[in-house]
């Protein structure tokens, strides 16, 4: 495939939203939520494809390490970006000029490299230590070499879907999320379940994947790599750049906290409960990541705008709405689905399922509503709030982990994402002057969760009352909905239209 980075310049669709209606941003915005967001939910659906198998191959005690390890990984991975995703995303868009664009994305490349090297030459040097300290588990070393030997790979592999998004290459954003996910899938079945080469087998198949399309994505944009002139869009870069890496740090420090109360509270088997009780509540990340994947440049290009809150406010109402409509659904068949996935001796992960989806739902929210910390380039702030998060979860956690075993680790987990919350919202309404339409959203949002704490009412055994239970709680959450999106004379007209249509269709029908 020849390379692309001739072609590349702002889109011609992002020039028209500019000076667009509400409606046809929106309209814009929900294309390329389904364009590159529907990319990287097919890349975690396929992964989660696995987990029926895997969950059935591996024992409970060896799911829960490699959930483990995998959260602990995550960590050293937020260090190595240093936040130059965001970075890159946004100094790319205050030139129009291509050579310029080269020297951003050269520079950032070179010291997410620099950085790659620092972190894996020190964890190979400290493996089974800091396993042992951080996991609380023996026996996994080799694994977790497995998992640093990935980290060169990976960051190229991010760097270039990442860059993918930036410069609209549409066709290699799907080609890499999809490509490495189809590959990484096939071989956790072949590694670990055909050839039974257990937790290894896992990240040996990770690194398979993310290894070949890292090579696909440098030939995809190799003309953008360019020796630097200097470092001077690095420095610039890095200094915006290090407050998104501590943000990300700690929003991967929280969930590694979580594991490690487990681990050193409850054990390891209770951990491979929570695992599959998170890896089910993360499905709900999937529409975020959906969304967020395209609000990213869709929000930069408009902000702006005269009417940018306007369009705002009915992204924020909007999204709230599927969210949570998508998270009550999701709550309300997590047992059943736990069965499915991972059979009934995983069961007591169940209860960990609603404040779990609950936490990364107010998180993604209350992101979205904080996008002025990112806007003012105070991104300092941001680390802050994550500050606040993992702080107030830790403490909540040790409170209710004696009592409420896992189920207390996620609910402490929940309170923390809500600190975090608020200050995030707190510090961008201080530092920039934008304002959201937040009150009908929040009801929304409280109604549901409302909603499905009542599912937790009737237990899986009474099948009858389980599945009429969450029936008319779905119908009363969407009345709740039906109310407050719409007035009484929009809703008059839906209706009209509605019997209109029907009618039509029953004439056509006879006819």
């Amino acid at each position: 495939m020849a390379s692309i980075a001739p072609k590349i310049k702002l889109t011609e669709g992002y020039q028209k939203i500019r000076g667009a209606s509400t409606g046809k941003r929106l309209k814009f915005l929900i294309k390329d939520s389904a364009l590159y967001g529907g990319a990287s939910v097919l890349n975690k659906l396929l992964a989660f494809f696995t987990v029926p198998f895997v969950t059935r191959t591996l024992s409970v005690s060896e799911y829960g390490a490699l959930d483990a390890l995998g959260v602990i990984g995550s960590l050293f991975v937020a260090f190595i970006v240093m936040g130059q995703d965001s970075a890159v995303a946004r100094f790319f868009y205050e030139t129009e000029d291509l050579s310029e664009r080269k020297q951003i994305i050269s520079q950032a490349l070179i010291a997410e490299t620099f950085l790659c090297g620092i972190v894996a030459f020190g964890l190979l040097s400290t493996t089974n230590h800091m396993i042992e300290r951080m996991v609380g588990v023996q026996g996994y070393g080799n694994e977790f070499r497995i998992i640093v030997i990935t980290y060169p790979f990976l960051m190229l592999f991010l760097f270039c879907r990442n860059l993918s998004k930036w410069v609209f290459a549409r066709t290699q954003f799907i080609v890499l999320s999809l490509g490495s996910a189809v590959l990484s899938t096939a071989s956790t079945l072949i590694l670990v379940v055909v050839l039974d080469f257990g937790v290894a087998g896992m990240f040996y198949a990770q690194l398979l994947g993310i290894g070949v399309f890292s090579i696909v994505g440098a030939f995809f944009f190799r003309d953008y790599f360019v020796w630097p002139k200097d470092f001077s869009y690095g420095w610039k870069m890095l200094g915006f750049g290090w407050p998104y890496m501590l943000v990300a740090v700690l929003g991967a420090a929280i969930p590694a906290l979580d594991r490690g109360f487990i681990t050193r509270f409850l054990g390891i088997e209770m951990m491979g409960f929570y695992a599959i009780g998170y890896k089910l509540a993360f499905l709900v990340s999937l529409p975020i990541m959906a969304f967020q994947t395209a609000w990213g440049p869709f929000s930069l290009s408009i902000y702006k705008e005269s009417n940018a809150v306007q369009t705002f406010d009915k992204v924020l109402f909007y999204y709230v709405v599927l969210i949570s409509l998508l998270g009550f659904c999701l709550v309300a068949v997590s047992e059943p689905m736990i069965v499915l996935l991972a059979s009934s001796r995983y069961l007591e992960g169940g209860g960990v399922v609603l404040p779990l989806v609950f936490a990364l739902i107010l998180e993604s929210v209350t992101g979205l509503m904080g996008m002025g910390i990112g806007l003012s380039k105070k991104t300092y702030y941001s680390a802050l709030s994550y500050v606040a998060g993992l702080l107030v979860s830790g403490l909540a956690i040790f409170v209710l982990i004696k009592t409420y075993q896992i189920a207390g680790v996620a609910y402490g987990m929940l309170i923390g994402r809500a600190a975090q919350g608020i200050c995030y919202v707190w510090f961008a309404y201080k530092i920039y002057p934008l304002r959201f339409s937040w009150k009908k959203p929040f009801a929304v949002l409280l109604s549901t969760f409302i909603l499905a704490i009542s599912l937790r009412s009737v237990p899986l055994t009474m099948p009858f009352f389980y599945v009429v239970l969450r029936l008319v709680l779905l119908g009363m959450l969407v009345s709740v909905i039906w109310y407050m999106a719409f007035s009484s004379e929009e809703r008059n007209l839906i209706l009209r239209k509605g019997k209109a249509l029907v009618t039509t269709k029953l004439n056509v029908d006879n006819t």
